[in-house]
């Protein structure tokens, strides 16, 4: 489909290229990823697809998703396989919560934890390392992505890119590891943010700020940049008009786009 543009003129989260900087008015994602910004764009997806989180029944003030580790989760949905094709990137960013319960599901769209079928991105309890699961199943290797993930109020900003075989995983411009072969096989279970997909578990503690995909493989040097820099993604999007803003690192002011403001 089109590009999907949405207004978010109370989205808070701030420009990571441009230091003091956030943005307003409208704003689409750009080079086929689609977002679901839960500051100001609330639910809807912009970018390739507009398709709706269902189960978005907690927040905050900002709307972002707010994942109290027992009950809440949202989902996205893969009728049509969206999610799980033969190559794609994936960008997750979260603040979390403090320690888990149990491991702790960020991303999961398998029919079973071992199942031929899907993939999934799993937090490991009182540790600082992710695994992933493809279709064959059986347990990954541990991903150490470095300290802060379960430190109440870090940031955790992870990409993922599925080259056909293998999930990699990058962090602050870092590859981090990847999962074991497998490769991944389409079905049609919903995507769930912050649940195992077929039992009430697995829960995630913590804020989800973006969730954004892409169907298809980002080039490595592409993926640890966006795990430094996600909301690159972003532009703005029709009829967010231009303006003249100054650039201390510039000889003058620039004119830049005005889904961008002070």
């Amino acid at each position: 489909m089109g590009q999907v543009i949405v207004d978010n003129i109370d989205l808070l989260e701030p420009n990571l290229r441009i230091p003091g900087k956030k943005p307003v008015g409208n704003v689409t994602a750009k080079d086929g990823w689609s977002a679901w910004m839960m500051g100001g764009l609330r639910s809807h997806g912009v970018g390739k697809t507009n398709r709706v989180l269902t189960s978005f029944n907690s927040t905050n003030a900002r709307n972002d998703l707010v994942l109290n580790g027992t009950s809440s989760y949202a989902s996205l949905d893969n009728s049509d396989d969206f999610f799980t094709g033969s190559k794609f990137s994936f960008i997750v960013d979260i603040v979390s919560g403090g320690t888990q319960v149990n491991d702790a599901r960020l991303l999961d769209c398998k029919t079973v934890w071992n199942g031929t079928d899907g993939w999934s991105l799993t937090a490991s309890r009182l540790t600082n390392s992710v695994q992933v699961l493809l279709s064959g199943g059986g347990s990954s290797p541990n991903i150490d992505i470095g300290t802060g993930l379960w430190q109440d109020g870090a940031r955790v900003i992870l990409v993922g890119v599925l080259d056909g075989n293998k999930i990699q995983i990058y962090r602050s411009g870092v590859y981090k590891g990847e999962s074991y072969s497998g490769g991944v096989t389409a079905n049609t279970n919903n995507l769930m943010l912050g649940r195992y997909f077929a039992a009430s578990g697995n829960y995630l503690k913590g804020t989800v700020k973006m969730f954004a995909f892409k169907q298809a493989q980002i080039s490595g040097a592409k993926a640890a940049a966006l795990s430094a820099d996600p909301y690159s993604i972003l532009e703005p999007g029709l009829g967010a008009g231009l303006r003249f803003i100054g650039a201390k690192s510039l000889a003058g002011p620039t004119l830049f786009m005005s889904a961008y403001g002070a």
